[in-house]
């Protein structure tokens, strides 16, 4: 069975059960999703106005994303002094957004992987034991999950 969930319901998912607010999601292909922040969702100032996310993986009810921060506003040399800052950049922005998370959602930021396990998002636990993933990929209004029933 497959699924449509369009980047408003992701946008309005993320409203209501974090305090992390991007302002929009854009497709860059089926596996890349990036993620636009306006330049004062965070308590510090930060050069990141996007994080390119990538789906790596996706196995029964658990999906692993790599990232990457996305520098803009900066020409040559600037951008190579902030990407030497970034790693002090995104363990603030880690710390900051760490206790924000929703439940079931792991970032790791040695290894720049965010680890989504479905059963803890919204206590999905029951819908679970009924179905599990079989693949998810981008499009340009949302994401499709491919769903697997039992």
């Amino acid at each position: 069975m497959n699924a449509i969930v369009k980047y408003d319901e992701i946008l309005a998912f993320l409203r209501s059960h974090s305090k992390i607010h991007p302002r929009g999601l854009r497709m860059e292909d089926a596996r890349t999703l990036c993620v636009d922040f306006a330049k004062n969702t965070f308590p510090f100032s930060l050069p990141v106005t996007s994080i390119r996310l990538r789906i790596e993986e996706v196995a029964d009810n658990h999906i692993a994303l790599s990232y990457k921060n996305i520098f803009s506003d900066m020409a040559g040399a600037i951008t190579g002094v902030i990407a030497n800052l970034s790693s002090k950049v995104e363990r603030q922005l880690y710390e900051t957004v760490r206790e924000k998370l929703p439940a079931g959602i792991a970032i790791d930021i040695v290894g720049r992987r965010i680890d989504i396990d479905i059963r803890h998002l919204v206590n999905q636990s029951k819908l679970c034991e009924y179905m599990s993933l079989a693949d998810v990929a981008f499009t340009d209004s949302g994401v499709t999950v491919v769903i697997d029933l039992h």
